[in-house]
């Protein structure tokens, strides 16, 4: 083969043998290079283009695949291929319609794509319509590897649609687990809750991971506990507070304050929540709501005080 290159280099025969060569060596980037040279000979070697395009799909060059892809869809329109491969160059894109438009063409050509149904699913996710995601997605979570993202994206469009207990079951199956994804967890678990599903929801908060540093998972992971009267869910709120405060997010800092004085109410802390009213008392956004959280935690003191009294008290 070298011998006849080095005689003829642009024989055809002898430059696809080199680059089949490469690719069986992993020897990537010389393959592709070899079939660049090949359909800059021979620039009417469809079938080549066509390897050599989803070559640079396959190794993550969606992008120097699109120029191929758009020559040859102008002379093929209807392979599916083709067009899960310019989906799949939008979607590198973040051209999240025009990426979902091609992938539902190709499904509609080879309903056994997965690769178009996964770009669909994606691409339906991020433009915001949780209902297709979820239809394609749905489709084919079995054939993705557990610690795929798209699963994280399934369970968001099951829990949005109302399929708390199918989103807890996509879920189950993360191995490890990212600041995002307990505030996912966290949600499923709020939705599970309602339904009275107590033992799903302990499930998932002893799933969650020790090093949550997001204010806003700390948040959902804290008002969880609380909901199961675990008051260690005061300590995550705690920290979520502190955490925004040193990140200077005032305005959302604010509303986490308020949300731990009405956690420190409903589970008697009043002299956590007083001393709280205290720091307001500095804060030109909170001071008016300190006046209203001292009512409410006389309020509680003075009914705690009143059923602490004796029985025959009331007799009296």
């Amino acid at each position: 083969m070298e011998q006849v290159l080095e005689t003829y280099p642009n024989q055809k025969d002898a430059l696809l043998l080199k680059a089949q060569l490469h690719l069986n060596l992993q020897e990537v980037a010389q393959g592709v290079a070899v079939y660049q040279q090949y359909i800059d000979v021979y620039p009417d070697a469809d079938e080549v283009k066509l390897t050599l395009a989803r070559l640079y799909s396959d190794f993550n060059l969606p992008n120097q695949a699109e120029p191929i892809v758009d020559d040859l869809l102008n002379k093929y329109s209807n392979v599916a291929l083709l067009l899960q491969l310019k989906a799949a160059a939008r979607l590198n894109d973040k051209d999240y319609s025009i990426a979902y438009d091609y992938a539902e063409q190709a499904i509609t050509l080879d309903t056994e794509d997965t690769s178009a149904r996964l770009i669909a699913g994606i691409s339906a996710y991020f433009n915001g319509d949780k209902e297709n995601a979820h239809r394609h997605l749905s489709l084919i979570a079995g054939f993705l590897p557990i610690e795929h993202p798209a699963l994280r994206l399934l369970a968001d469009s099951q829990l949005y649609l109302g399929m708390s207990l199918d989103a807890n079951d996509t879920a189950s199956q993360f191995k490890t687990l990212s600041d995002e994804d307990s505030g996912l967890l966290s949600k499923i678990g709020q939705a599970l809750l309602k339904q009275g599903e107590i033992n799903k929801v302990k499930t998932i908060l002893d799933k969650q991971p020790d090093n949550i540093v997001s204010p806003k998972s700390l948040t959902n992971v804290g008002l969880l506990k609380l909901s199961l009267r675990d008051v260690s869910g005061l300590l995550d709120l705690e920290n979520a507070v502190a955490k925004l405060e040193f990140e200077g997010n005032e305005h959302t800092a604010e509303q986490l304050q308020l949300t731990l004085a009405q956690a420190y109410l409903n589970n008697r802390h009043y002299d956590k929540a007083l001393l709280l009213a205290d720091e307001w008392q500095n804060n030109n956004k909170l001071r008016q709501h300190q006046f209203l959280l001292r009512a409410k935690i006389y309020q509680k003191q003075k009914s705690l005080t009143k059923l602490s009294k004796p029985i025959s008290a009331h007799w009296t």
